[in-house]
């Protein structure tokens, strides 16, 4: 299954051949300190371990609960997708993702997030999605904000990172969001329309 975000990203699954970039982007710190729950060290063996359980969910729900985000050479730049299995009948998910530092600031993960959450949305026939972003990281809530996700709670000293309590922010995006904006769309393009005919 293939997600196509634009003509140069586009989402699949996960491979043995990720491995090495796997690797090469978990043991960036400014990436691995953003991504909670990440072995450290981060090596080829919990890539491979990462790989093989992608494989064993989708086969054991039939469905895939977690993509790779390539480029239009089909080369893994960064990742998003559920943190539980995701079997049919679910109307919840809570979900993540992260991209490599030199894509950074490019807008690409807005993109994907949005693509993403249109497609759990429709084709998973989910209700509500939750993101859940440490608060100093503002970056990746903006990029939740941008994709129609509203902050709905702060969990203090919630997550327990290498010997550290931290904070944690979680925001949420309902169905009734995504309609909202894409009625919200559909006035704007109509009104720019209108005031193309008319003058």
């Amino acid at each position: 299954m293939e997600i196509r975000i634009d003509e140069n990203f586009y989402l699949s699954q996960v491979r043995p051949s990720d491995i090495s970039e796997l690797v090469h982007y978990m043991q960036d710190r400014a990436i691995h300190d953003s991504v909670a729950n990440l072995p450290d060290p981060y090596t080829a063996k919990e890539a491979k371990f990462w790989v093989e359980y992608v494989d064993r969910v989708r086969a054991q729900s039939g469905r895939l609960n977690n993509w790779a985000i390539r480029d239009r050479r089909g080369i893994l730049v960064g990742g998003i997708g559920f943190r539980d299995p995701m079997p049919p009948g679910i109307r919840q998910g809570d979900f993540g993702y992260w991209i490599g530092k030199p894509f950074w600031g490019q807008g690409i993960m807005t993109r994907v997030v949005s693509q993403f959450c249109d497609f759990a949305l429709s084709e998973y026939g989910l209700r509500k999605l939750e993101a859940r972003v440490f608060p100093e990281n503002r970056p990746s809530a903006k990029v939740l904000e941008k994709t129609g996700f509203e902050k709905a709670q702060t969990l203090y000293q919630h997550l327990q990172v290498h010997g550290r309590w931290r904070d944690v922010d979680v925001y949420v995006r309902r169905r009734e969001t995504r309609l909202y904006h894409l009625r919200k769309q559909l006035r704007e393009i109509t009104v720019r329309s209108i005031r193309m005919v008319i003058p």
